[in-house]
């Protein structure tokens, strides 16, 4: 029953959004709003006027611990990455703004870590998942982050980890910038020839099952998280 309980309140949220976006396509069809084809086209022209804001925000939304607890990781900056393909965005500014985004809301959760702000990710669960970053933070020293930057939701834990251990602000600063780099542009290069593929799935049919995995995907890892506690 607990774990029951708790699997209705990890998965509130996604839950919410899986409403709301089914009430959304039910309007969307009902009114006979554009096709997958013109959606994308709609899409391309709004990311040609906002982009490079969305990425920015989306960035650090991503590199945010708690928040990126319910976010599949680097979806924003990976459809702008996408539609940068069609000209709507210049992939270069794309990756640049979004490193610079990661590494702001790195340097966030680093002074998180090393100032004690890091409790309130405790309260949401993340104690034991911030505990093992931090043990191979000292396992394996800064060099770690390299490793760490694959992903968004481990880079956010591993920064706040540094802060924690009172990691060199410096040093810190001075090996996230390279490793966020070279991920950014490998994932950027990934996303960048794999657009038109990418962008078939820009799709009402395929988001209802996009969304209820990722209500999957929040329930699992939060209740593993809470497990561990």
């Amino acid at each position: 029953m607990a774990n029951l309980r708790s699997a209705v309140t990890i998965a509130a949220f996604p839950l919410a959004v899986l409403a709301l976006l089914l009430a959304f396509i039910g309007v969307y069809q009902l009114l006979g709003l554009p096709a997958s084809d013109e959606l994308v086209e709609v899409a391309n022209s709004y990311m040609a006027r906002y982009g490079y804001v969305v990425v920015l925000i989306g960035a650090l939304l991503e590199g945010t611990p708690v928040v990126n607890f319910y976010l599949p990781g680097s979806t924003v900056v990976v459809l702008a990455v996408a539609f940068s393909r069609h000209g709507a965005l210049n992939v270069f500014a794309v990756l640049a703004v979004a490193t610079l985004a990661f590494l702001v809301s790195y340097i966030f959760d680093y002074a998180a870590g090393r100032y004690g702000w890091y409790v309130l990710m405790l309260r949401f669960g993340l104690g034991p998942a911030l505990d093992r970053t931090r043990g191979r933070v000292v396992q394996h020293g800064t060099k770690w982050l390299w490793v760490a930057y694959v992903h968004p939701n481990v880079g956010a834990l591993a920064a706040t980890a540094c802060g924690i251990l009172k990691v060199p602000f410096g040093r810190f600063v001075l090996l996230s910038i390279p490793a966020l780099a070279c991920w950014d542009a490998l994932w950027g290069a990934i996303t960048y020839f794999g657009a038109d593929q990418l962008l078939r799935f820009l799709d009402m049919r395929w988001l209802i099952p996009a969304i209820a995995v990722w209500v999957l995907y929040a329930i699992i890892k939060g209740i593993r998280t809470r497990s561990d506690e």
